[in-house]
Order: C-alpha cells, then sequence, then structure tokens
C-alpha cells in the first residue's frame, strides 16, 4: 500500500511513522507497528471509532516433514497474537 503524506509517497511503514511522529500528516498503521509511539503519545489515534477491515495474516514456508519446531512454534504461538480476530485459524 502507498500513502501519500502532502508531497511524499511511501510504501515503507518505518518512514510513514516517522513522518507521522514527526508531525508530517495521518497514516493508516497497523496498531503493532506504532505501539511505542502510541503507548508514550507521539502518536494518537484519530478515529478511534473507526476501523481497516480485517485481511488475514498467511504463513508461507517449505513444506517438510516433519515441520522444524522453530516453523511450528511461530506458525500456532505467534501468529494469532499478530492478528487476533475472530475467526482467525492456523492451518
Amino acid at each position: 500500500m502507498v500513502e501519500i503524506m502532502g508531497d511524499l509517497r511511501s510504501d515503507n511503514g518505518d518512514a510513514l511513522r516517522a513522518w507521522s511522529v514527526a508531525g508530517m500528516g495521518l497514516s493508516l498503521r497497523e496498531t503493532w507497528h506504532a505501539a511505542e509511539e502510541l503507548r508514550s503519545g507521539a502518536l494518537v489515534r484519530v478515529m478511534p471509532e473507526w476501523a481497516e477491515p480485517a485481511t488475514p495474516i498467511q504463513a508461507v514456508h517449505v513444506q517438510r516433514d516433519p515441520v522444524p519446531p522453530r516453523i511450528g512454534a511461530f506458525v500456532v504461538d505467534e501468529t494469532p497474537s499478530l492478528y487476533p480476530h475472530p475467526g482467525t485459524s492456523v492451518r
């Protein structure tokens, strides 16, 4: 996704977050990506009643039998915490 802030355009989340913190405009960011800035007050949510429609996260990895423990642990343990919403499934 490319976001526009005045004359600036980027699809880099870190750049968009930095520009927002610098007061250069608004940005649609994932809550986890701006969590520290939200906690510190460097960023504030300007439309708390609105939320972007949910988008599923997919974990893609090379198929191996058995699945390496680190891959299985990430998919089962971390994916729901990155994207916790009703209907999330892990396969």
